[in-house]
């Protein structure tokens, strides 16, 4: 499937997944967008490509170590200016002083330069383009309709 996606998060028990797909029968670069809302629940590996972004939101917004274990992922914005992704990570920061807590948004990065001349810290590193595309294939299977599989206990029925 030709797509893109362009936000992710999950809120209030429901996912939403805002994604493009090329035009059919479009000029080339042309996209269509779609979102999805949804209650059902995402497969395990959902969450754990979600939670893999931690450790880049900490290494982007340049926190101690230690407060990793105090971040939660909110989602993630990209956007392909160039057919380049870039991305925005929204995370919170639970305080250890606060009532509520402290809402993060990471820098843009992109995966790549557009020129020749630009600058390198304005790149995504390579882990957090791989976890980035590992929720991208995430979302791609949700919005195939792979969901949490439910264990049914049948033998309680017997």
């Amino acid at each position: 499937m030709d797509i893109r996606i362009t936000k992710v998060k999950e809120k209030d028990g429901r996912v939403v997944i805002h994604f493009q797909k090329a035009t059919p029968g479009g000029n080339d670069g042309e996209w269509d967008d779609f979102t999805i809302n949804c209650g059902g629940k995402p497969r395990p590996e959902f969450y754990d490509a979600i939670n893999a972004l931690v450790p880049h939101v900490r290494d982007i917004c340049e926190l101690p170590k230690e407060s990793e274990s105090m971040i939660s992922i909110l989602g993630v914005t990209c956007s392909y200016p160039q057919d380049i992704m870039g991305a925005t990570i929204s995370a919170k920061l639970r305080l250890r002083r606060s009532n509520a807590p402290l809402i993060l948004n990471t820098p843009f990065k992109t995966s790549e330069l557009y020129t020749e001349t630009g600058d390198p810290d304005s790149l995504l590193s390579g882990d957090c383009i791989d976890s980035i595309c590992t929720l991208h294939e995430e979302c791609e299977a949700y919005i195939n309709g792979e969901r949490e599989q439910v264990e049914l206990d049948l033998a309680s029925n017997a």
